[in-house]
């Protein structure tokens, strides 16, 4: 079975890093990208099997970039992070189309109810 593919988006790099070294126990291969312009450009090229999104970022933010990857027509799963655990702003998130949410502080795999990675439906 091919390897799955996970891209995160978050502009600081440190915290692009503890995302990535959380997966490093799966057999995934994680591409990174520091905004959602970038990602953007890198999904043309290269589909991911899932996106680990910031949700506040400089430039496009990661409700934009939901709504941008959603009006292109693309339904790779979406894990949020945030620090933000309110209410409305779940509920917005969830009706841009994202698969997950993870607030920063809480366990990893809470984002994802302790789903493994199996393809773009593994984790809906």
């Amino acid at each position: 079975m091919p390897t799955k593919r996970i891209i995160v988006i978050d502009d600081l790099s440190v915290i692009r890093g503890f995302v990535k070294g959380a997966l490093k126990h799966l057999d995934v291969r994680v591409g990174e990208a520091s905004g959602a312009e970038q990602a953007l450009a890198m999904l043309e090229s290269m589909p991911a099997d899932v996106i680990i999104c910031d949700l506040n970022m400089p430039g496009m933010s990661g409700e934009t970039f939901v709504k941008t990857l959603r009006e292109r027509g693309d339904q790779t799963p979406i894990i949020m992070l945030t620090v933000e655990g309110d209410r409305s702003v779940v509920a917005k998130l969830l009706q841009a189309g994202i698969q997950g949410l993870y607030v920063i502080g809480a366990p990893l795999f809470s984002a994802c109810g302790g789903a493994e990675v199996e393809g773009r439906s593994g984790l809906s």
